[in-house]
């Protein structure tokens, strides 16, 4: 029995739902155990098949990519834990490898894998997002009786109902947060800078010689500049977590007066 009735439906927006879903709680997929089974009486298919999966508001198919030309096999049956996906395949034109077998009563896909945006045998990046589902799916018991009549209710509603069209955030927002963004790294990167640069000039003056002997011999006054620059860090890049590796720790050790000598180069 098909699982969507559109008898009461104009014929021009009719959706063609041509498969029966079935219960299964296998793990596993196998060609005696599918995904689902596709027609394949106009013509035997190859074992790793190419295409996608049409858009289901239209017709439960898939179209194969084969030498002559795009040909197109109906759906006849599929494991009911698999409709979402293959709602969801569909709606998003994901190019995909079937691995299936010609059996008598249709070709029985039991693995499906995303390939590359124009075909070919090339596997996409976002398979692996891809077996994750599958294998979620496979995991996953068969749906009850109660629960599968509640999904094909929301699925008729869906199709009944016109897509909406979400309102896109103003321009001028999206500019100004991208712009906020961006200055708030600049601050905290120029702040960065010159919390480096002045280690580095008191590490060079008092290799030289030039700070005053009170300067080198009493910590809470060598501790003043790194407070300093501490302080202007955190007002300028609001970022603390972009201050040098062990900036932060040696202002505290500064505060407790405990500040260790910047480092000779």
């Amino acid at each position: 029995m098909p699982v969507f009735d559109f008898s009461g439906s104009d014929n021009k927006n009719k959706n063609i739902v041509t498969y029966e879903t079935f219960r299964s709680s296998e793990s596993a997929a196998t060609a005696e155990k599918p995904i689902m089974i596709l027609e394949n009486t106009t013509r035997k298919w190859t074992h790793h098949s190419s295409g996608k999966f049409t858009n289901p508001i239209k017709r439960t198919a898939f179209e194969f990519d084969e030498v002559d030309g795009v040909q197109s096999a109906d759906i006849l049956k599929i494991d009911a834990r698999f409709v979402s996906l293959l709602k969801w395949l569909g709606e998003n034109h994901i190019n995909v490898r079937l691995s299936g077998e010609n059996r008598p009563e249709g070709y029985a896909v039991y693995k499906i894998r995303e390939t590359e945006f124009g075909g070919g045998s090339k596997l996409s990046a976002n398979d692996g997002f891809l077996q994750f589902m599958i294998e979620r799916l496979l995991a996953s018991d068969a749906p009850s009786e109660e629960e599968k009549s509640e999904e094909e209710e929301e699925e008729e509603d869906v199709f009944d109902e016109a897509e909406l069209d979400l309102p896109e955030p103003p321009l001028q927002e999206t500019l100004a947060d991208y712009r906020a963004q961006l200055s708030g790294a600049v601050k905290a990167r120029r702040g960065a800078g010159i919390f480096t640069l002045a280690l580095c000039v008191m590490a060079l003056l008092e290799h030289f010689s030039i700070l005053p002997a009170a300067y080198v011999e009493d910590p809470m006054i060598r501790a003043l500049p790194l407070l300093a620059a501490d302080q202007a860090v955190l007002d300028t890049g609001h970022l603390a977590g972009t201050l040098p590796a062990g900036a932060s720790s040696r202002a505290r050790s500064a505060r407790s007066g405990r500040a260790r000598p910047p480092p000779v180069f």
